[in-house]
């Protein structure tokens, strides 16, 4: 794929603030059902207990590519030792049967493949989430060994149990709304495939607009990474042409830091779509200005900040462990967005 890679840093000057926020329409017509409003900090009430699995939990999910699958409440779920038990040996015979099916996840014997639920501590931040579950499969490798092939992560992070109460009965259901995986596509196919059955649920991925992004563009950029101080902030447009299949703008994280500091005010815990208007047409005002190229003119498919990046497919990948539940935090919240307008 050929890029144009352009680092620039722009410097804070007013005359690359917009004059007038700039509502272009094929960022905003298409998602108006998108919030104007959105809370930078979250609630308080934190139950997280610093212990050593939390802790190494925590550090497992950073610098690894995660795909982002949106779910429906499940039915009847239970996240206690003998459920879980139970949950991992139906999976086991699901993925034997597709195999028998003629599905091609060449397990081979039954005893190659190991599968498990478990609770996965740490994620849940307040008292009214519910614990993350954690899905891994494992196949016995031709050396003896043993190879992970999937691993996924069902969690709640700050989860509105008014979404949960649109949804569906909050006595029947339990509220997971995000899964997160990495593995082999078939067993990630398969594993969709078991928990939409074995739960009534609707499990699919979730995708990333522009204008999404440009929120988490937004709310990211002036975050430093304490754990990797140096990380720039990039943006990524795809450009519809063969000899040039999108650009790629490169900022110092510092000098996003101050536009974003001159467009939202400190004190306010909120932001709001203007705010992030104004703050993408800064940084593509500025690439204009620079190179006479208009970004707004493209689509946004990917973004990097210090804490995480996103691309528009629905991948994440998140390299800050202080910022985890922050970064999850609005994941879920876009979860259950597009669970509510499905």
């Amino acid at each position: 794929m050929k890029q144009k890679n352009v680092d620039s840093t722009p410097h804070v000057r007013s005359e690359f603030l917009p004059m007038s926020l700039r509502a272009r329409s094929h960022r905003h017509t298409p998602y108006s059902k998108t919030p104007r409003v959105r809370n930078l900090t979250g609630r308080t009430e934190k139950t997280i207990e610093p212990t050593e699995q939390v802790a190494s939990n925590l550090k497992a999910l950073v610098n690894k590519t995660w795909r982002i699958h949106k779910v429906s409440p499940l039915f009847q779920f239970d996240n206690s030792p003998s459920s879980l038990r139970l949950y991992s040996r139906l999976l086991k015979a699901h993925l034997e049967a597709k195999e028998i099916q003629g599905y091609g996840v060449m397990i081979g014997s039954s005893n190659s493949i190991k599968t498990c639920f478990s609770v996965y501590e740490g994620l849940a931040s307040l008292k009214g989430d519910n614990e993350a579950v954690e899905i891994k499969i494992r196949v016995s490798s031709k050396t003896g060994g043993e190879k992970e092939v999937f691993c996924g992560i069902l969690c709640c992070v700050e989860g509105s149990e008014d979404t949960l109460n649109l949804l569906a009965d909050s006595k029947s259901f339990t509220q997971l709304p995000v899964l997160l995986t990495k593995g082999q596509v078939s067993f990630t196919s398969r594993v969709l495939d078991f928990i939409q059955t074995k739960f009534d649920c609707v499990a699919t991925p979730l995708v990333f607009t522009p204008l999404e992004l440009s929120w988490m563009i937004s709310m990211w950029a002036g975050i430093l990474n304490e754990e990797r101080p140096n990380r720039s902030v990039q943006l990524v447009y795809s450009v519809p042409l063969k000899q040039l299949q999108s650009i790629t703008y490169n900022i110092q994280q510092e000098s996003a830091r101050k536009i974003w500091n001159c467009i939202h005010d400190q004190s306010s815990d909120e932001m709001n779509v203007e705010q992030v208007t104004a703050f993408l047409g800064s940084l593509e005002k500025h690439f204009h200005t620079i190179l006479g190229i208009d970004l707004s003119h493209l689509c946004l498919k990917e973004i990097a900040t210090p804490p995480a990046a996103a691309h528009s497919s629905g991948k994440l990948k998140i390299f800050s462990t202080t910022m985890i539940h922050k970064i999850l935090r609005h994941i879920t919240c876009l979860s259950q967005e597009a669970l509510l307008r499905s």
